[in-house]
């Protein structure tokens, strides 16, 4: 994930097609998202980072490659609550709090994403980054 950052934040001094990296092909871009939905379907841990990065990529600046990104993720959450509640596999006290916390957040993101652009976003990619990747690594 922390790999993930450089592309992410590189600046681009001009978005003109000759400082622009070149497009990837649509089977590239294919075969990439197509990876990303297996393993946000299998793990979803960090799923949002890999994300961003490939709609970055893609050419869609950070505020609409978040935005994008919050609507796969809704999607896929979608096909997998039924799952866990079928398994019974839900704790109800903290699956509510968690989505009043996912609904509070969600939209003062938007809005901080909103008013703040990609400057707020690149800021708050590095802290998620760094915070995610030193939990991972068992550092806290």
């Amino acid at each position: 994930m922390i790999a993930l950052l450089y592309p992410m934040l590189r600046r681009r001094p001009n978005k003109d097609r000759e400082t622009a990296a070149p497009p990837r092909s649509r089977i590239a871009n294919t075969a990439i998202f197509f990876a990303i939905g297996l393993y946000g379907g299998a793990l979803q841990a960090g799923v949002g980072l890999f994300l961003i990065a490939a709609l970055a990529r893609s050419g869609l600046d950070l505020v609409r490659a978040n935005a994008v990104k919050v609507v796969i993720i809704g999607a896929l959450t979608l096909v997998a609550v039924p799952v866990f509640i079928l398994e019974g596999q839900i704790d109800w006290a903290f699956a509510s709090a968690l989505v009043v916390g996912f609904a509070l957040g969600g939209e003062l993101g938007a809005r901080a994403a909103l008013a703040g652009g990609e400057r707020l976003i690149r800021a708050m990619l590095v802290v998620a980054v760094f915070a995610m990747s030193g939990r991972m690594l068992g550092l806290y």
